[in-house]
């Protein structure tokens, strides 16, 4: 099965179908909190969730939202005045950054959420909604070698960055 991911904000790059064209599931999660939690509660599974960020969008609420809903990791497709707090996020991608370098990032963040250990899933479900995230980074960074921050400072200087 293809992985499923939801996309929420306005999508003024055509990213959903530049997703949907490297073989992921793509659904709309519009740009209204209500249409969000819809989608992500109408979904059995979902691989990540993708915020296109724009004016009028209320970050708290789709983050929040997200967390409440799903385990997925979530991923910022920054605009060029970026509001959101970076750390809320597992994979930032900078405005501009080739698409074939965000598509391979979201394909390893997909790949990595997926491998959890059996102890961090249980941790995963006991835990409550807003500590999920910590837990599930917690668990890549250390599969990564990581202690803490960014994966694109480990590897280098890139256009993204993965927080996990």
């Amino acid at each position: 099965m293809c992985p499923r991911i939801v996309h929420f904000g306005l999508d003024k790059f055509y990213r959903i179908a530049v997703l949907k064209n490297a073989g992921y599931t793509v659904l709309d999660g519009g740009n209204s909190i209500s249409r969000l939690r819809a989608t992500l509660v109408g979904v059995e599974e979902v691989d990540a969730v993708v915020i296109s960020e724009s004016d009028g969008v209320e970050p708290d609420e789709a983050i929040s939202s997200t967390d409440s809903n799903s385990q997925a990791p979530l991923i910022l497709f920054q605009s060029r005045r970026p509001h959101y707090d970076e750390s809320e996020f597992d994979l930032v991608v900078r405005i501009l950054t080739n698409p074939r370098e965000w598509l391979h990032d979201i394909g390893e963040l997909i790949e990595q959420h997926s491998v959890g250990s059996p102890q961090t899933t249980s941790q995963l479900f006991s835990a409550p909604p807003n500590a999920r995230r910590a837990i599930g980074r917690t668990a890549v960074e250390s599969s990564f070698g990581l202690g803490t921050g960014r994966l694109g400072e480990a590897a280098g200087e890139r256009r993204t960055d993965v927080r996990k």
